[in-house]
Formats: structure tokens, C-alpha cells, sequence
């Protein structure tokens, strides 16, 4: 009932068709955001290197929680924006000054090129919305030009954010899905609907999934899950 291939296809389709797509992941916390943006890293090594900038959990938690996903985002493509104070106990993550945005690019630069060389990038962007905070600017411009800057280094680039409704970043983006969780008949049902892919044909606009085992599955068989 679930399908091996993590992911759904129309997904897929959206990151083959070019090296610099942009994908907006949206839902209240708890939804499985940045599960499944690892997920799209995982399901897409054969053609994209992942590199992670997270504000959620520190390299070592990551790895803990997500042990798949370490050989598709190395250590050195960890991008530690925790400010946790207690030493982590970890070989080597990178540290980027991100206080100001020309900062944080300069250094994303240099993770991203050195990832380019061997394949094309996937930038997990975990959140937009504590970056444009840490950087003191509008959500809204920080999303512009990071889009700006992943069609420059013809990468992709996935960004994750609790905003619910529709804003305007959701117009800067090419892909928006939105991530839901409810209890339907005292079961809990999480759900994705794809808001739009551009150049892609959505076949099915809603999935139904489940994150066991710390991984993003969807169902092919939705009907029986609310029936």
C-alpha cells in the first residue's frame, strides 16, 4: 500500500526538468516539512548533492533522528545556524556568518560551488522565515534573492516555512505544496496538497502519507486511509 518511491512523481518531474527550481514547503509545525525535504534529497541523489542550512536541529541531532540521509548530505554540507551553546560533538560542520544576508550568500556561495562541481546542488533552506529574522530583513526579500541566487548557481533549492496561508513568496516560488496533519475518526491523517509546480502536470493535487521510521511515504491507495 505504501510506495518504495518516498516521494510523489509529480515531485520528481519538477526537479528534473530544470537545475534551478524552487519549492516552497509550508505547514504548521509537526507536519513533516523538513522530513520530507530530506526525503527529496534522498530520492533524488542520482542527479542532485544536498546541502542543508538548518535553524531546527544541529548536525549531530540530524544525524541522530535521520541516519539515511548522511551519505546524501555529508557532514561538510551541514550548515549548523542553531547558535546551540553547548559544544557539539561532531568532526567538522560549517559555520557561516549569517548576521547580514551578503554574509550568509558569500559563504553559501562557497558550499555551493564547491558541491557544483561534482553535482547539481539542492539547497534545504530550514527556515526562510528564522534566516530573514537572523538577518534582519523582510521574509519576502530574503526568498527573492536567494531564488536570484540558486538560478545564478543553476541549483535547487527547497525553502521550509510555518506560514499556513498564502503570502507572497508563494508568487516568487516555482512549486508550493502544503503539509497537513488531523485525527479523521480518531486517526491521524497527514496530508500534501501541491498548490502548483510550474511546468509540471499535476495529476493528483492531494496526497495522503506517513512519516514512519522518520521517513516521508505516501500512499497510493489514499481512498482506503479516509474511507
Amino acid at each position: 500500500m505504501i510506495n518504495n518511491g518516498a516521494i510523489p512523481p509529480e515531485i520528481c518531474r519538477f526537479f528534473s526538468i530544470g537545475k534551478s527550481n524552487s519549492l516552497l514547503v509550508k505547514g504548521p509545525p509537526g507536519t513533516g516539512k523538513t522530513i520530507f525535504s530530506l526525503q527529496c534529497v534522498k530520492d533524488l541523489q542520482d542527479r542532485v548533492a544536498g546541502v542543508y542550512f538548518s535553524t531546527r536541529v544541529d548536525a549531530r541531532s540530524l544525524y541522530e533522528h535521520f541516519p539515511w540521509i548522511k551519505e546524501q548530505i555529508p557532514i561538510e554540507n551541514v550548515v549548523d545556524a542553531t547558535k546551540n551553546i553547548i559544544p557539539k560533538k561532531v568532526d567538522f560542520t560549517y559555520v557561516i556568518d549569517y548576521s547580514s544576508l551578503p554574509d550568509f550568500l558569500k559563504g553559501l556561495y562557497s558550499i555551493t560551488h564547491r558541491v557544483s562541481q561534482q553535482q547539481t546542488p539542492l539547497i534545504v533552506v530550514d527556515s526562510i522565515d528564522a534566516l530573514a529574522a537572523n538577518v534582519k530583513m523582510p521574509v519576502e526579500e530574503v526568498c527573492s534573492m536567494l531564488v536570484n541566487f540558486a538560478e545564478n548557481m543553476q541549483s535547487q533549492i527547497i525553502f521550509v516555512t510555518e506560514r499556513h496561508g498564502t503570502s507572497m513568496i508563494d508568487y516568487m516560488v516555482d512549486g508550493v505544496i502544503r503539509l497537513e496533519r488531523k485525527f479523521i475518526k480518531n486517526r491521524l491523517v497527514r496530508k500534501m496538497t501541491i498548490e502548483k509546480l510550474r511546468g509540471v502536470e499535476i495529476g493528483n493535487p492531494v496526497y495522503y502519507f506517513t512519516l514512519q521510521n522518520g521517513k516521508f511515504q505516501y500512499f497510493k491507495n489514499f481512498q482506503h486511509i479516509i474511507g
